[in-house]
């Protein structure tokens, strides 16, 4: 990770930004995204931080109003807001981002034309940091482990629906360059809305602005759910030592489970 600055047109606004060297960010087609030609760099709120310019920022909001478009009233940049996609978190414009600390950029097509239909948690927002008894209790009534989880994990995990009930959750261990996928979970009335698979591009991610370059996961039961969306299967005994060292790893989940991997 290393320390990135921006900022708008005029310098009225500038941030920090901690992000890899070598970044991935998201192309958006929609109406907004598309007429700016913004460039997403997705990254957690704890790395990101307002050095000037926050009494220059203007807020746009429309559709649902659940993201917060922010545009600097001198120049008119936007050069970072809270996107509907991570509220909990902050997307950087990557044009907006000074020369001399990015080494490398890889963009990602979104179709947020099609918001609904490719995000479909969309309307029922993801939310992070669930409270443990709540995911407890999800996770057991789906016989998926639950009882190394503590309150840190938390901090971690996402869910949908109701804070108290959620009705799909995922949870992830960020471990230096490489993360663990863990607890992904839907309730069964759910699981033809896409929820799964939105939960885990969030995690994806969330994993990714966190420094992680791959994830890994152990199934008994997802491997053809997971191969669809990128997962291969890889061997148990050349797993990252920072993921063989987790509890879920090392003595939660059994050894007939499936190893999978993904690069970020």
């Amino acid at each position: 990770m290393v320390r990135h600055t921006g900022g708008c047109h005029c310098g009225c606004v500038r941030f920090e930004v901690e992000a890899p060297a070598q970044i991935e960010v998201t192309d958006c087609n929609c109406s907004i995204c598309n007429k700016s030609g913004y460039l997403h760099l997705i990254v957690k709120q704890a790395q990101f931080k307002l050095v000037s310019g926050a009494e220059s920022l203007t807020t746009y909001q429309f559709n649902t109003g659940t993201a917060k478009h922010l545009f600097c009233a001198v120049c008119g940049i936007k050069s970072f807001y809270v996107p509907r996609s991570h509220p909990d978190g902050y997307s950087v414009n990557a044009r907006c981002l000074d020369e001399g600390t990015v080494t490398g950029m890889k963009i990602r097509k979104m179709d947020g034309v099609n918001w609904e239909q490719s995000h479909p948690a969309g309307l029922t927002s993801i939310t992070a940091r669930p409270a443990r008894a709540a995911v407890a209790a999800l996770l057991d009534a789906s016989d998926l482990p639950s009882a190394d989880l503590t309150d840190a994990h938390m901090e971690h995990f996402f869910f949908c629906g109701p804070a108290d009930a959620p009705t799909a959750l995922v949870g992830v261990e960020l471990c230096g360059s490489s993360a663990l996928l863990r607890s992904l979970v839907v309730r069964p009335e759910q699981r033809s809305a896409g929820l799964g698979a939105a939960l885990v591009e969030h995690a994806e991610a969330y994993a990714r602005a966190g420094g992680a370059r791959a994830l890994y996961l152990l199934t008994t039961t997802a491997e053809p759910f997971f191969a669809r969306l990128g997962y291969t299967i890889a061997e148990r005994a050349r797993a990252p030592r920072e993921i063989a060292a987790t509890r879920e790893f090392a003595d939660i989940c059994p050894a007939s489970s499936v190893f999978m991997a993904k690069r970020l």
